[in-house]
């Protein structure tokens, strides 16, 4: 993929339909995956134009390594990538094709242009079909659209869907129930679901980890079906509207003392590792509407992850902040003021 980006919905926009989801992910199914069974005869080459391949086995045709592709790669063989720029190109093929023969068996994921753009371990894991995906979302909850695409990898596929049903938090303040899914077109990375909603006043897309569930394989009904699986934790996740918004009603139950608004909202700002130009800008938010109340301080981050980051690392970063410092376990690390569990 030539931009590994967010779709999103800011404010005043409309929702994502299904052909944008679709044509969203569209360049990350036309990739191709290349299961290596054994490593024995892989080399790693370089060609007449200084370019990095991999020949999978023993006359097999060589793949170039697209510029993407050689952070994996040294990743994946357990090479530091200084290696690459001050080892000698022959002493440096001959090292890493010595490492990767060591892997036994893995995956090359191959983009349209015949290059490959990944390696990783290989998993019995088949490729998930986006269009299947969606079906079962919709089949499974009332969808009326989809808020945000985001590509929390290269391979992995983070979707927020958005259903009917709506519960305020406080008065006038509404959020909408849906529920959020991962999972890889390319079958590289494990499927989860988690709950999710959002929030109407300013469309700020909120997670909570209330129900969040993975995919481990060997532990659902009608013979392990994963289909079984994304039906019975959608449905899970979108009916814990309830606990959700119980979870955000103690969170605007808990109102700031004044002079510690501005402790608390650093403690976000550096836990969502928030950009400079970014926590500006929430600083400045925070001076123009301070928050009077712990739910107020939260949306202050998801506001953030909704409308201000554009790289998925800092989205979701900024959203794991929210998540943390909704739940009980971990709002004692997040906050400095209180510095204990809730009760």
């Amino acid at each position: 993929m030539n931009n590994i980006g967010v779709a999103e919905r800011k404010r005043d926009v409309q929702m994502l339909n299904r052909d944008q989801v679709l044509k969203g992910i569209e360049p990350l199914v036309v990739s191709q995956v290349r299961h290596v069974p054994s490593s024995s005869d892989t080399r790693v080459l370089l060609t007449d134009k200084n370019e990095i391949a991999i020949r999978p086995s023993h006359g097999a045709h060589s793949l170039i390594v697209d510029k993407a592709g050689h952070t994996p790669l040294m990743k994946f063989i357990g090479m530091p990538e200084i290696f690459e720029k001050h080892l000698e190109p022959g002493t440096y093929v001959a090292a890493a094709t010595q490492l990767l023969q060591r892997k036994e068996h893995f995956t090359l994921v191959i983009n349209n242009d015949q290059m490959i753009t990944d390696i990783v371990s290989y998993g019995e894991r088949d490729r998930i079909s986006p269009v299947r995906v969606l079906d079962t979302i919709e089949k499974t909850i009332p969808v009326k659209g989809y808020n945000r695409l985001v590509f929390a990898t290269r391979e992995l596929v983070q979707l927020e869907a958005v259903g009917e049903r709506m519960e305020p938090v406080v008065p006038g303040d509404l959020v909408q129930a849906g529920v959020l899914v991962r999972f890889s077109p390319v079958g590289i990375g494990v499927p989860r679901v988690q709950s999710y909603a959002l929030r109407l006043d300013c469309t700020n897309g909120n997670c909570s980890d209330i129900h969040f569930a993975e995919f481990a394989g060997g532990g659902g009904g009608e013979g392990d079906d994963i289909w079984h699986w994304f039906r019975q934790n959608i449905r899970k996740a979108y009916n814990s509207l309830d606990k959700v918004v119980a979870e955000w009603r103690r969170l605007a139950s808990e109102h700031i003392d004044p002079k510690d608004r501005a402790s608390i909202l650093e403690a976000i700002i550096k836990e969502s590792r928030l950009p400079p130009e970014t926590a500006a800008t929430v600083r400045a938010m925070a001076l123009e509407n301070p928050p009077r109340n712990n739910w107020e301080a939260y949306n202050l981050i998801t506001y953030a992850s909704s409308h201000l980051l554009e790289t998925p690392k800092q989205i979701l970063q900024a959203q794991d902040t929210a998540v943390k410092f909704a739940g009980a376990e971990t709002h004692g690390r997040v906050c400095p003021v209180c510095r204990h569990s809730r009760n």
